[in-house]
């Protein structure tokens, strides 16, 4: 007999406690079997990967650094298992690092090494004793260090690989500063912005020569400096445009590809069309005419103006990892002086008068520097700015400002051209420098100063005039005060570590990082859903190849689109990535640089002004507005990265975002309009205060626009005027605020604490002005309401200074409009069914993601129940009209007006506070067009001539 089989007539009961046992065998080997399997994929994917890209793990080096020096990062494949017993007992959760854009990690060994034991002094106390001139040799140190990572020939440790002359590899020095955004503000406080205007006198001739046969005849020319930069530049470049307009001058803001392309001519166009001029072309008769125009000549005038123009490029863009070659571009911009002669005539008198332009170029090499090797010399920009914690991870709070030295193309506070005349002959010249010989000053800055005098030297001032170039300026008047010298410190064994084991210098980074980018990238494209249409749309030259002047970084920004193409918010996807096991660091929003965000997402500028006067700022949780994305997701690799980092986004991407074949449920269907649905009222819920506790009630008043009287009249809002979130203070679970409808007050409990009880009816405290607040992004109307009392109560209750808030609206009287619905987010009513909750708990235990959730987590107002047979897992999504029977005999429409797009905020425990997996469990199956993720359905209340009165619902 088969061991499987029983005989005819008996019955196999099985004891309890044997069937629990049974079961989770089962489920044991289920899993095993399923680690199992995903072990063998990864297995097979990687071995893959590693033979298509060598360069990947410093020679086999990388893992075994990667497991001792990160401890909270996931482990390679490799260490991975003889780890597990370790983490688990850790406690803690290992992680996904995918942000090195951001920043870089430090190692353990360095962190160790930065502890600096030795006593160091203030560098400004030196020749006081031995700790001063130990810090002051320190930082020569790493001065020195930092010049030759960067390929600058400094005396005590010389460079590598020469291949350009000694003087030219000298030709720089150093401003530490305190990051990229300090040293990009120097430039332009210290940059010599001006604007020139020259105007004809009473009969006199000017004319304008562009060309040897092509003169203009002018009464006036003006011009003016001009600050040129890339689109995709990052924010705090488009802040110096703020001191160029404050100067009087211009700014050209131009795509990549155009600067790329640009020719001598094309900067010589650009001025051209920036300079100003009344008057007429002449004729070629004209010219032949013009008197003492065949002795003009540009080299021989004695007067000439000098106008200077700053260019800004990145070297990487920190949105999409493109990498530029400017060499061409900056090229073009230095042979573009751009002459313009000008002849004035008065009487028997001549005059001659040049305008010459000059471009200056300042290379962003924050990003590039971070992940591949920037040798300044052979870049040969006049400025370059970088920031240390990109490249080291710490210390943070130092960058450094290279300058040219001994050039012509270094702004200064002296003027460069020869003597001219302001009234002279046939014109006036009115010049306008904006570089005052006024800077500020600090300690370290100036050679002397007086108290009670108005004297004071800058630093050097004396060399600079006795020098045979009159533009050399002295960088210590850039440095004020005492400078981050334990920062300063820090870099030396972060520098010292780039050269080792397993590292060996920044082209062995740059190749590792380049192919784990290139890998995701690849990745990312094949993924399909059923329909066969993309899941990832990536930005960038991964998916469009640039000519030869553009290549690939290690980084890869993209969002992510459904079934039907429509995108998916990139504030979802991180909020999801951020619960995913292991956890996963990406950044999404615009990544601090908007025009490259704004080319991305194919958003013009009034559709930016109009995601703004809805309310969007940057850095909210506004992925989509207006049906179109407000950002991306960025993920980027470091010198620290390895390949399970890719793979365990790719495998997010396709668990939680990729529609397979039969995953797409059918849409519910429309209520027979001949059928009615009998529905029972379980729960009715009203939460006066936002996002604190709510009241569980038997029976409430509701308005004519369907919203339960007092709920979400009433939030609480921070000092920067935004109202305070559950999500982010979870304690706010515990405020529980009580109506009661008779007396017309509000008590508010809080453990700990004495009740605060608020009248409903008056505020002896009422303001009468409004006050502007962000409520979920959008900006309402607020009253200051309980006065001083009631915003100390509750600032010590949560820990936060905070004030409450009353909906100035609710109450105005409009029988046909009225439409304000107190602090909810989108619409007066929120239905929830209970066959919805037990079909997510279903998914919760399934998925084994926690605890089953209450109603309670989702903030409806009504939980109601279907005794008839149910449309698709949520049956609420198809229900048009709800008919309520309120007290006696009275009963009302409510109209189905919309989904509810859920947040982050459905994973707190409305009671304990404690987070969960919810919106993780609701993105498995509840995935609705635009990718919004839904539960529950919004309800108004339809109001015709016969009732137009508040009602009562009841359970």
């Amino acid at each position: 007999m088969s061991l499987l089989s029983m005989p005819e007539g008996l019955e196999f009961k099985p004891e309890p406690c044997t069937c629990l046992l049974l079961t989770s065998i089962v489920i044991i080997i289920l899993l095993f079997r399923s680690r199992a399997v995903a072990k063998s994929r990864e297995a097979q994917e990687k071995a893959y990967f590693l033979k298509r890209c060598p360069d990947y793990g410093y020679g086999g080096r990388l893992e075994s650094w990667r497991s001792r020096q990160f401890p909270g990062l996931i482990a390679p494949k490799s260490s991975r298992d003889r780890l597990i017993f370790k983490q688990r007992r850790g406690g803690g959760e290992r992680e996904v690092f995918l942000d090195y854009a951001g920043c870089a990690l430090p190692t353990r060994n360095l962190l160790k090494r930065q502890d600096v034991t030795q006593i160091l002094a203030n560098p400004h106390s030196s020749g006081g004793g031995k700790a001063s001139a130990r810090t002051v040799t320190m930082m020569n140190k790493s001065r020195d260090l930092v010049m030759s990572h960067f390929g600058i020939r400094n005396e005590l440790l010389g460079v590598k690989e020469l291949d350009m002359s000694e003087e030219s590899r000298s030709n720089f020095d150093l401003v530490w500063t305190s990051g990229t955004t300090d040293s990009l503000r120097l430039v332009a406080e210290r940059f010599p912005w001006c604007k020139v205007h020259i105007t004809a006198k009473s009969g006199a001739t000017v004319y304008r020569q562009l060309s040897s046969n092509d003169w203009y005849s002018i009464q006036s020319i003006h011009t003016q400096s001009l600050l040129i930069y890339a689109t995709n530049v990052h924010t705090s470049v488009l802040g110096m445009r703020e001191i160029a307009l404050k100067n009087g001058c211009g700014f050209q803001c131009c795509t990549p590809a155009a600067l790329l392309n640009a020719s001598v001519s094309w900067f010589e166009s650009l001025i051209n069309k920036r300079t100003a001029n009344t008057g007429g072309r002449l004729s070629l008769h004209a010219c032949e005419n013009i008197e003492g125009k065949k002795n003009f000549s540009i080299e021989e005038t004695t007067e000439t103006i000098w106008i200077h123009h700053l260019i800004v490029l990145p070297l990487e863009c920190n949105f999409t990892g493109d990498r530029f070659d400017w060499t061409e571009t900056m090229k073009h911009a230095r042979s573009s002086s751009y002459d313009a002669g000008l002849v004035g005539v008065e009487s028997d008198s001549r005059r001659t008068l040049v305008l010459r332009h000059k471009f200056h170029v300042l290379l962003d090499t924050a990003k590039a520097a971070s992940t591949s090797r920037v040798d300044i010399p052979s870049l040969s920009p006049d400025f370059a700015v970088v920031s240390f914690y990109k490249l080291l991870g710490s210390p943070t709070g130092v960058g450094a400002l290279f300058v040219r030295k001994r050039n012509n193309n270094q702004p200064s506070d002296a003027t460069d051209e020869e003597p001219f005349q302001k009234d002279g002959v046939a014109f006036q010249v009115d010049v306008d420098r904006k570089v005052s010989s006024r800077q500020y000053f600090g300690g370290s800055s100036v050679d002397v100063v007086l108290a009670d005098e108005d004297y004071a030297i800058p630093r050097g001032l004396q060399e600079t005039r006795a020098g045979e170039n009159c533009e050399t300026v002295h960088l210590g008047v850039m440095e004020h005060g005492t400078q981050n010298f334990r920062g300063i410190i820090n870099l030396i064994p972060g520098l010292e570590e780039l050269d080792r084991l397993p590292y060996g210098g920044m082209s062995s980074i740059s190749r590792h990082a380049n192919c784990l980018a290139a890998e995701l990238a690849s990745r990312l494209m094949a993924l399909k859903h059923d329909n066969a249409k993309p899941v990832v749309q990536i930005y960038g030259s991964w998916c469009k190849p640039f000519a030869s002047k553009v290549s690939s970084g290690p980084t890869v920004a993209f969002n992510i689109v459904d079934r039907e193409g429509l995108p998916i918010g990139h504030d979802e996807v991180v909020r999801l990535a951020i619960m995913n096991r292991p956890p996963i660091q990406v950044r999404n929003g615009c990544f601090c640089n908007p025009g490259a965000c704004q080319l991305a997402c194919s958003l013009t500028n009034e559709q930016v002004k109009d995601n703004y006067s809805s309310g969007h700022v940057c850095g909210d949780r506004r992925g989509i507005v207006n049906g179109r994305p407000t950002g991306a997701v960025r993920a980027s690799f470091g010198k620290d990265s390895i390949w399970e980092d890719a793979d365990a986004l790719v495998e997010f991407i396709k668990k939680m975002f990729v529609t397979y074949e039969g995953d797409c449920s059918s849409p519910p269907r429309p209520s027979d309009p001949d059928r009615s649905n009998s529905l029972e009222v379980l729960d009715i819920f009203v939460f006066p205060i936002k996002s604190c506790s709510g009241s569980r009630l038997k029976r409430w008043p509701i308005d004519r626009t369907g919203r339960l009287s007092l709920d979400r009249e009433f939030a609480l809002v921070g000092a920067n005027g935004m109202s305070l979130r559950l999500h982010s203070y979870p304690s706010m679970s515990s405020v529980r605020p009580v109506v009661d409808l008779d007396e017309l007050t509000m008590t508010v409990s809080f453990p700990g604490m004495s009740d605060l009880v608020i009248d409903l009816k008056h505020d002896s405290n009422f303001e009468e002005s409004d006050e502007d607040i962000l409520v979920c992004g959008e900006r309402c109307r607020g009253r200051v309401w309980g006065g001083s009392k009631a915003s100390a109560w509750f600032s010590s209750a949560l820990g936060v200074r905070c004030w409450l808030a009353r909906q100035s609206d609710v109450g105005v009287k409009d029988d046909l409009h009225e439409t304000k619905y107190g602090y909810c987010n989108d619409e007066a009513l929120l239905l929830v069914s209970q066959e919805s909750i037990d079909k997510l708990n279903d998914v919760i235990i399934e998925q084994r993601w926690g605890r089953p959730v209450s109603a309670e987590h989702f903030r409806p107002n009504l939980v109601v129940s279907s005794d008839t047979a149910r449309t698709g897992s949520n049956p609420e999504d198809a229900w048009q009209a709800v008919t309520v029977f309120g007290g006696g005999r009275r009963k009302f429409v409510l109209e189905a007006v919309g989904k509810c797009a859920r947040c982050h905020m459905v994973d707190v425990d409305p009671r304990s506070g404690q987070r969960g997996n919810t919106l993780r469990a609701l993105a498995h199956y509840r995935r609705g067009g635009g990718g919004a993720i839904n539960f529950g359905t919004f309800f108004r209340r339809v109001n015709d001539a016969e009732d137009i009165m508040s009602a009562w619902v009841e359970k």
